[in-house]
């Protein structure tokens, strides 16, 4: 009991920093363009301050790994719990409760409405339009996330079904899909993507690395234990320096880059897991909140943007407002995304109590 609680902890630690990794990595991009849509910052001195040019270069390094992160924790997690796993109909819907409920409800009735309001859409037949868009599956900004998720638990459940005790035919399946690419599975599909399958077939690779990599942690962290919290520290930092210069000259092959990048994120949540921080309210406030900031947070950037386009002040102060923009799209976009989801699951109660009470 107590070593599986060790478990949660450190994926848990690993499900914040990747939270707080998405969110930093919408922080200094100035242009959304979707669709129907298109809203964007124009050239101002702001654009050129030391503290936007260092954001952006770091957003740009996170953008090489940071979603393939989250796959691979889901698959940690999958193999954390495969113990409890139901049959592949109870799985495929208890995944869509989890997954395909929320993007459905949060991209039609936020998403796209909190673009509207900050005149990502030029009119009312551009909003009603993506609107159906969304609906038909054309469009699907940053949820597309969830969607891919659902599609890669279903692929890999599928497979582990009628290949329980051998990962082979996933490993090979998920590196071929990853080396055809997007393009290519496009090509081979008619120049279609329903749904985002291409994108589910070529991330996949991430799912079943964290699986199996998670399955055979015992034997890793028995090795782990043969060295000091220091020295696993200096690993990560060696790591992190190793992907930071390649983000400048470009040496590693692009699947390198991505387990680079997603092997020092998971050293330094493994450290942080034994640290204090994991006790603090602030961590346990971003925990229990981590899955409604992914949600919320994206269309809020929108609001963001439109609002620093409108704002003479950037001109005459571009320092102050490179910091303004860099925290509000940080910090400011967190808060926000935690109180709307505070207030969502409040009314949520509230209805539920008054339902009971009439009943």
């Amino acid at each position: 009991m107590e070593e599986s609680k060790k478990k949660f902890v450190e994926l848990d630690v690993l499900r914040v920093l990747a939270t707080l990794l998405v969110v930093f990595g919408h922080c200094a991009y100035v242009q959304f363009q979707e669709g129907m849509g298109h809203i964007a910052l124009n050239d101002t001195p702001m654009l050129h301050e030391t503290i936007y040019t260092f954001a952006a270069k770091v957003t740009a390094w996170i953008y090489g790994f940071h979603m393939p992160l989250f796959f691979a924790l889901s698959g940690m997690c999958y193999a954390l719990n495969e113990h409890t796993e139901h049959s592949l109909d109870k799985f495929t819907w208890k995944k869509f409760q989890r997954l395909l409920i929320p993007f459905f409800l949060v991209g039609t009735l936020w998403m796209i409405p909190v673009k509207y309001i900050a005149k990502f859409y030029p009119d009312r037949e551009a909003f009603i339009s993506s609107e159906r868009l969304f609906l038909d599956g054309s469009i699907f900004g940053h949820l597309w996330f969830l969607l891919v998720l659902f599609e890669i638990f279903v692929i890999f459940r599928i497979f582990r079904q009628y290949f329980p005790n051998s990962n082979n035919p996933l490993i090979f399946f998920s590196l071929f899909c990853y080396f055809l690419g997007i393009p290519t599975l496009y090509d081979l599909m008619g120049g279609k993507n329903p749904v985002m399958i291409a994108h589910a077939l070529t991330h996949l690779i991430w799912f079943v690395l964290g699986y199996i990599l998670y399955k055979e942690k015992d034997s890793f962290q028995t090795h782990l234990k043969n060295y000091s919290f220091a020295i696993i520290m200096w690993l990560g930092i060696m790591i992190l320096v190793i992907s930071l210069v390649d983000f400048k000259w470009h040496f590693l092959p692009p699947f390198f880059v991505t387990l680079v990048g997603c092997v020092t994120i998971y050293l330094f949540a493994f450290c942080l897991a034994k640290t204090r921080i994991t006790s603090s309210s602030l961590y346990a406030v971003l925990l229990k909140y981590s899955f409604s900031i992914y949600l919320f947070h994206d269309p809020i950037n929108y609001l963001i943007l439109h609002a620093f386009s409108k704002w003479h002040w950037i001109e005459t102060f571009p320092t102050l407002a490179a910091a303004t923009l860099i925290g509000s799209r940080t910090i400011g976009i967190c808060f926000c995304a935690i109180v709307v989801a505070y207030i969502l699951q409040k009314s949520k109660t509230f209805l539920m109590d008054k339902i009971a009470d009439k009943i």
